[in-house]
This record gives C-alpha cells, sequence and structure tokens, in this order.
C-alpha cells in the first residue's frame, strides 16, 4: 500500500514539477575517459611488477593525498570497491609521468564525455528546457563541443554590460582541456589481486573511482572582466549552482593561497545577489582530499549560499571539519537515514544552511528551515522529480535522444520506488519515535516530512535502477534536479502535509 502511494506521488511529480527559468552554473567542466574495470587488465599490472602488491597494500594502510604513482591508483580503486563508494582522488600537472601512465595503460577508454559539475548540470539544464549561462575559467574547443547546443551560454562583457552567447562560439583558442579518468566497477565486480586478509575482494555496490587532472589555470573564480557584470548576472537568473572548489589548492606560483582566492570567490558571490536578493545559491560539495582546502571552503562559502548538496561519504568529509566527532562515530557504526539526518542537522546548525540535500542509494534525507522559499510539499516532491531523473540517466547512461523529456524520462518512470528507500523511511520514524518524538507513524509513512518548529526533515525513497549503465553524474544531476523543481507552492497549504511532532526534537 505505501509503495503504491509513493509510485503514484513520483509519478505526478514529474508530470506537474515546474522548474526554475534560468541559471547560473560555475566553475568546472571537464572530459571523462570513462573505463569499466576490467579484472584481467589490473591482474596483468601485478604480474609485470610483482613488488606491487606490496606498495598498494602500504598506500591502502597510509592513503596518501594525491596519486604519486601506480600503487597510489590501485590503492584508491581498491578502497573505492572495498566500501562501494565513489572516491575522487587527483594527479596533479607537475607528475607528467604518471599522466602520460594513465595515457599509456589506458590508452583507449570505453567512453569520452561531459564531466565536472558545471558541465553535466548545464547539459541536464539544456535537455529539461532550462537556459543556462555558464561560467568556466577554461574553455578549450574541445570541451565546447561536448556541451549541448541548445539553451546554453556564455557571458561576455561588452562595454560593462552582459551579453550572452552561445558557449559552442564562446572558446578559448589557448584554453587547455581537464581530462578526468573514470573507473566504474560493477556489484560483486573483483579487485583481483589480494590486498587484505589474504581474500580477494568483491565491491559491495556499483560505483566508480574517479582520478581528476589538474591542469594550470584551474581556479574556480570569473575574470576582472565578467566579475564587473555579475550583478547583471544575478539578475537575470532565478537560481545559481557553484561547484569546483575542489580545484583549489594551498598555495600558488604567484604567493596567493587557497584563503586569498577565497576571499575573491566570497566578493564574487556577494556581487551575484547584489541586485537580486532572492536569489537562491546552492553549492554542490565534493570530495576533496585536502582537510584545510576543505575546511576554508565550507567554512568561508556557507554563510554566502543558501544550500549544499552531498552524499554519504561527503558528509563525513563536512563534519570532519567542523569537529562533530559523535555524529561521524554514529553514522560510521551504522548508516542510515537517521543518523544521517542527526549529522545535518549538526551542519546546519554550525554553518547556518538554510538547506541541506543529502542523496544516498535509494533514498534522499532533506534538511529544510523555514525561511528557505518554498513550501516542505514542493520540496518533498522535488526530490522525487529528481529521483527519476537519476533513475532515467542510470538506466540510459545519459540523455541521447532529442526529445528525452517526453522519451528516457518517461522510461524513467517504468523503475518502482525502491525497497530501500521504504525501508529506511520506516526505520527513521521508529529511532524517531525511540527518541521520545511523538507523532503520527501513519501519516509520516505516507508523507515523509516532519515538522519542527524551524525546519521540516523530509525522507523521500528514492528508485534504484536496475543493471545501471553507469553512475557518473548521477548525483550531479539529481541534486541539480532537486534544487530547481521546488518552484510550486502547495497549493493546499504546507500543514495538511506535514507531521508535526508533538515535542521538538533536539
Amino acid at each position: 500500500m505505501i509503495a503504491a502511494i509513493w509510485n503514484q506521488r513520483l509519478i505526478t511529480a514529474v508530470e506537474r514539477a515546474r522548474l526554475a527559468h534560468n541559471v547560473f552554473c560555475a566553475y568546472n567542466a571537464n572530459i571523462d575517459a570513462k573505463e569499466y574495470i576490467n579484472a584481467q587488465k589490473i591482474h596483468v599490472a601485478f604480474l609485470k611488477d610483482p613488488d606491487l602488491v606490496d606498495r598498494v597494500r602500504a598506500a591502502v594502510k597510509n592513503p596518501p593525498d594525491e596519486i604519486r604513482a601506480p600503487a597510489d591508483f590501485f590503492a584508491g580503486l581498491y578502497l573505492s570497491m572495498k566500501e562501494g563508494k565513489s572516491l575522487q582522488w587527483e594527479v596533479r600537472e607537475k607528475n607528467k609521468e604518471m599522466l602520460e601512465w594513465f595515457d599509456i595503460y589506458f590508452e583507449n577508454p570505453d567512453e569520452m564525455r561531459m564531466g565536472g559539475q558545471t558541465g553535466i548540470i548545464a547539459n541536464l539544464l539544456s535537455i529539461l528546457g532550462v537556459e543556462s549561462i555558464v561560467y568556466l575559467p577554461l574553455l578549450s574547443k574541445r570541451q565546447t563541443e561536448i556541451f549541448r547546443k541548445d539553451r546554453i551560454f556564455f557571458p561576455i562583457n561588452k562595454n560593462d554590460v552582459a551579453e550572452f552567447v552561445p558557449i559552442h562560439d564562446a572558446y578559448r583558442p589557448d584554453d587547455d582541456t581537464k581530462i578526468n579518468w573514470v573507473f566504474e566497477f560493477r556489484e560483486d565486480g573483483k579487485f583481483p589481486v589480494p590486498i587484505e586478509n589474504n581474500e580477494i575482494l568483491s565491491a559491495p555496490r556499483t560505483n566508480r573511482f574517479i582520478v581528476a587532472s589538474r591542469p594550470p589555470g584551474l581556479i574556480p573564480l570569473c575574470d576582472s572582466e565578467i566579475e564587473k557584470i555579475l550583478p547583471q548576472i544575478g539578475e537575470r537568473v532565478d537560481r545559481v549552482i557553484v561547484g569546483g572548489y575542489q580545484h583549489l589548492r594551498e598555495r600558488y606560483p604567484d604567493g596567493k593561497t587557497c584563503s586569498d582566492y577565497l576571499d575573491l570567490i566570497v566578493k564574487q558571490l556577494l556581487l551575484l545577489k547584489s541586485k537580486n536578493f532572492a536569489l537562491r545559491i546552492h553549492m554542490e560539495f565534493a570530495g576533496i582530499p585536502n582537510e584545510h582546502i576543505r575546511r576554508d571552503i565550507l567554512l568561508k562559502i556557507s554563510p554566502q549560499i543558501n544550500s549544499i548538496g552531498l552524499n554519504e561519504v561527503e558528509i563525513l568529509m563536512a563534519l570532519k571539519i567542523l569537529e562533530c566527532e559523535d555524529e561521524i562515530e554514529i553514522i560510521k557504526t551504522n548508516e542510515d537515514a537517521y543518523t544521517l539526518y542527526l549529522g545535518m542537522l549538526k551542519m546546519a546548525e554550525l554553518l547556518g544552511l538554510e538547506r541541506i540535500h543529502l542523496h544516498n542509494l535509494g533514498y534522499h534525507v532533506l534538511l529544510l528551515n523555514k525561511w528557505y522559499p518554498t513550501s516542505a510539499y514542493a520540496a518533498r516532491n522535488a526530490l522525487l522529480y529528481a529521483s527519476n531523473i537519476g533513475a532515467t540517466r542510470a538506466l540510459m547512461g545519459d540523455f541521447y535522444s532529442r526529445r528525452p523529456v517526453s522519451y528516457e524520462i518517461e522510461i524513467g518512470k517504468t523503475v518502482s520506488i525502491s525497497y530501500t528507500g521504504l525501508k529506511q523511511l520506516e526505520l527513521f520514524a521508529d529511532k524517531m519515535l525511540k527518541q521520545g518524538v511523538k507523532f503520527d507513524k501513519d501519516k509520516f509513512m505516507d508523507e515523509g516530512i516532519l515538522e519542527f518548529d524551524k525546519y521540516y526533515v523530509i525522507v523521500a525513497p528514492a528508485q534504484i535502477a536496475p543493471y545501471p549503465q553507469s553512475t557518473v553524474g548521477i548525483g550531479d544531476s539529481v541534486s541539480a534536479a532537486a534544487f530547481i523543481a521546488d518552484e510550486a507552492r502547495d497549493p493546499h497549504g504546507e500543514k495538511e502535509h506535514c507531521v508535526s511532532p508533538e515535542s521538538e526534537h533536539i
């Protein structure tokens, strides 16, 4: 019965979705060289170098902060497969030997496609009929060629007046192209060499390990000419989605630091909002190996944004920065919708964020401050709409047809709400009740919304696509879709749809 209610609600949410009209997206796009993990190919590397296994074991015990040698790469891949989690490690441009190793060892990748949060999101918005203005610090001709041709523009300063040209006409001939290697592995996929406990590892979940390159000039910041027209861009758009801050470094050759650039980033965010105080800004958090950079990004940027999106791995990184050891331990001991909610609640308390969206396999948890300008009902339906976008992308690998809204997204609707998500919904309710929070469990199971004095918590079960073609970009797509699809307010009023506990939960 509950499954039928949520499946019908999913269909209604997709059919009645109202999206934002214009979105500014910045600062990262790249080309993903995607490789499907082949156990035999991995095994060959170890056969050629008998000492490699010992170096990998050492790197697994003490993970490096970047990939300096093949052993570091295999250690990262092993750890990603072991947990079934998406991890991203970087290889610096100065390490030319390692960059060449990837080019040689993975000479003919299985697929080349759009990567990077901004690139993925802009292409998705184009499909959904939403206009996006994209700014990238690097924009090569090769990069522009994998952007969709409709509704994606690049800003130009013409005598201090903002103009917008199709992104395909805006490339800079001398810019480098950033290429990431994405290693997809399947559930039960094998790491063919015993690294720990003399056992062959089987991945518990389909996911990927990302090796990120860092070409020069990759600073998530608008140039001085675009900075002058940021207030005009902010006036034109409804929403802003920023990402790519993981590209920042502690120090630069010119003597500047991460903190120096973050001061400029904050200045530019303020300029975007200066003529549009209703503008909502969302940051897509990403795995950042360097803890000092992670700390600076989170603490300096959070006061300037309204919303943040992250997954079950990234929330642990955020909580570590905030020194929330109790919440980290609770999540690591038993990761579920309730323990993740406790971590989100702590983040909201310490960072003052109005909206925190956590997406996990089979469900979403959303913490929504009552000041945030949408209803809990609309936000919940936006999560379901986003679930369908994620399921469609997983099933198809990407959107390929000329009319994806009427074709591919319809296919996504054939995937039912997951048992995992419904189980998490019930588990969340039971744990809340066990903590002494009194509310109508049956109504919460129907609606997924719990109202407190200052905020709503929404648990929305999601679809899990069977035999996903790809996992790359699904988190970014889901997070962006949920952020832009909560336009409509509940015509019947929030109170009718929200369960209110009798006592405030602390």
